[in-house]
């Protein structure tokens, strides 16, 4: 009996010690939350790689969660104590945050999103060799995306995810093509025995859309290609353009102008189909088009007057008195923007239209473009003093991009 005794508590004793390992193990296995110690850089715009340092991190990459202000990051790298991301579409400026094994912790500081701006348009190859090239300025510093052998220009700009699209012609020593640039390498559409243009550029998907015009020996014709594959809009019996191009869902919508003989008729074309936009008894250009929701926005100008259409009807913002063009337009919400010129004052001078109110822009003469990130508007532009320079507005401010020794012309502007 006594040695029984001794067999029970001798296995009381056993299950004691292993439940107090088992408790100690418990305790060793405590989960703790991610410490992120720092960033770097602290700032950035999308696309940006951001390296995390801290403590806690999963070293699985699909195990952690990083955000930046509620936007999810790509992980690409991780360790204990360090991740490697990328900062996405749709970050704000704010706190990053990290989950890890169930817990969440953020950043003491903020991280700080800057926005690139893209301008897009052409410099002469010097002050008095009248040869342009094709340059684009990111956050004011140039890149020239031709050799100043022939004429290149870029006309239109497009970001798409981390990819930069802009369209314009591609001189070379024998011609001049319509083509487009895909993060600088270029792509002509046009083979080159016939003058031809890009005006617009419009990624959809891994779909490449590009509004232009091709000389067919005695006229320019109007067309537009989808990856690389042309649709002709006119007939070629009269002198046609395309100005820019817009695709939502699976609808083409393209705007321009053609020479009915003795006017130009504002024109714009839904998957090919053609509809006038002006009567015919004066000059009318339309420039830049825009789909919001069902509606369609057409900028343009008839005769003197600056104006835009709202599917069809138009809106003059000018009263005719002086000289006026509407060259672009963008739509922010219930919010319709319009960049143009008007003569004033015995000058043209750069302007925009925020729901018909008027705007002026120092130091420039034409607005050729308009772009809003947020509640920021911004415009591109330039000014007609003895030598062209390209510039952009943010918010009213003006930004020179170019000092004044040769001419230049900004046309597009994009920001991201």
């Amino acid at each position: 009996m006594k040695n029984r005794a001794l067999h029970i508590l001798n296995w009381i004793s056993i299950i004691a010690v292993v439940m107090v390992l088992f408790t100690s193990c418990k305790d060793e296995e405590t989960i703790s939350a991610p410490v992120i110690s720092s960033f770097s850089p602290e700032s950035g715009t999308t696309g940006t790689t951001v390296i995390i340092t801290g403590s806690n991190f999963s070293t699985t990459l699909a195990d952690n969660v990083v955000k930046f202000n509620e936007a999810v990051a790509t992980v690409s790298a991780a360790s204990a104590t360090s991740l490697t991301v990328t900062v996405p579409d749709g970050a704000t400026t704010g706190k990053i945050t990290i989950t890890a094994n169930g817990l969440t912790s953020s950043s003491a500081n903020d991280f700080e999103l800057t926005k690139s701006v893209y301008v897009a348009g052409y410099t002469y190859k010097n002050p008095n060799e009248d040869v342009y090239v094709a340059t684009y300025w990111k956050d004011g510093v140039a890149t020239s995306l031709s050799d100043g052998t022939s004429h290149s220009s870029i006309h239109a700009i497009h970001i798409e995810g981390n990819d930069v699209y802009m369209a314009g012609a591609l001189g070379t020593s024998v011609d001049v093509r319509a083509a487009y640039w895909k993060n600088d390498v270029a792509t002509p559409l046009t083979n080159g025995t016939a003058d031809a243009s890009a005006s617009d550029i419009y990624v959809s998907g891994s779909d490449v859309y590009v509004a232009g015009r091709e000389h067919n020996g005695s006229e320019y014709v109007a067309k537009y290609w989808k990856n690389g594959a042309e649709t002709i809009l006119t007939d070629g019996t009269k002198e046609a353009y395309t100005t820019s191009i817009y695709v939502s869902g699976t609808d083409v919508h393209v705007v321009g102008y053609e020479y009915n003989g003795s006017k130009y008729i504002a024109k714009y074309w839904k998957n090919g189909i053609a509809a006038s936009l002006s009567d015919g008894t004066q000059s009318a250009i339309a420039k830049s088009v825009v789909v919001s929701g069902s509606d369609v926005y057409v900028a343009g100008y008839n005769g003197d007057v600056a104006l835009y259409w709202k599917n069809g009807v138009a809106t003059n913002l000018t009263d005719g008195i002086n000289n006026a063009e509407a060259h672009a337009i963008y739509i922010a919400g219930s919010d319709i923007y319009v960049s143009g010129t008007e003569f004033d004052n015995n000058q043209y001078v750069a302007k925009y239209w925020k729901n018909g109110v008027v705007a002026n822009l120092p130091e420039g003469q034409v607005a050729t473009s308009i772009f809003i990130s947020d509640t920021d508007v911004y415009a591109a532009g330039y000014d007609g003093n003895s030598v062209t320079k390209s510039k952009y507005w943010k918010n009213g401010v003006v930004t020179n991009l170019t000092d004044g020794t040769k001419p230049a012309y900004a046309v597009a502007i994009c920001v991201k």
